[in-house]
């Protein structure tokens, strides 16, 4: 047996036909899945650590079994274990709905929050029937301070995104993705004739 390091991650193992014996390996069953060859590999790199230095412990392995005419090469490459990083994922929160009966309310509720520059991120405005639903999609859920604004002059709807479905392929889009910001701008410049 032949122990050779190649650099500091990867360590060369040549063993001849007498050493594949005594370890009682055999090219064509080598698989990790055969416990006796786990035990065999185990081994081999104790040996391996012990002539080189390099320390295997806690670190994440590549082996390569080669057979060559003598025996069988493997090659053995290190890297650091890494922890498995966490994924956290950002529950995006529901849009809100408020449905108008009259469209005085729906303008009289646009210009309040568009003067009140509350910060929102997306906002849609459709007419389904003679009602006005305006969809609002904010970063973080809605302040109290809107809440108060909208359901002084709207109903607020559930349904949540099945509901945005509905509208969007059944109602009539009147301002799309920044609608407080257009018709409030609208609203403000008309009031300043």
């Amino acid at each position: 047996m032949t122990i050779e390091q190649i650099d500091s991650n990867r360590i060369l193992i040549a063993l001849c036909d007498d050493d594949m014996k005594s370890f009682s390996l055999e090219f064509e069953s080598m698989t990790l899945s055969n416990p006796h060859v786990k035990e065999m590999i185990q081994r081999l790199l104790k040996f391996a650590s012990n002539e080189t230095g390099i320390s295997v412990k806690n670190k994440k392995m590549l082996i390569e079994a080669i057979p060559y005419i003598n025996g069988c090469l493997f090659l053995i490459t290190l890297s650091q274990k890494t922890h498995k990083r966490k994924i956290y994922k950002i529950k995006n929160p529901r849009p809100t709905i408020i449905e108008f009966i009259e469209i005085e309310d729906m303008l009289r509720c646009i210009s309040i929050v568009y003067k009140s520059k509350i910060q929102y991120i997306h906002s849609d405005l459709y007419k389904y029937g003679s009602r006005y639903f305006l969809i609002i999609k904010p970063v973080r859920g809605i302040s109290r301070r809107l809440e108060a604004f909208l359901y002084e002059y709207g109903e607020k709807i559930s349904g949540g995104n099945l509901t945005v479905s509905k509208l969007r392929e059944y109602g009539k889009i009147i301002a799309k993705d920044t609608a407080i910001e257009k018709i409030g701008k609208a609203l403000v410049k008309s009031n300043h004739l």
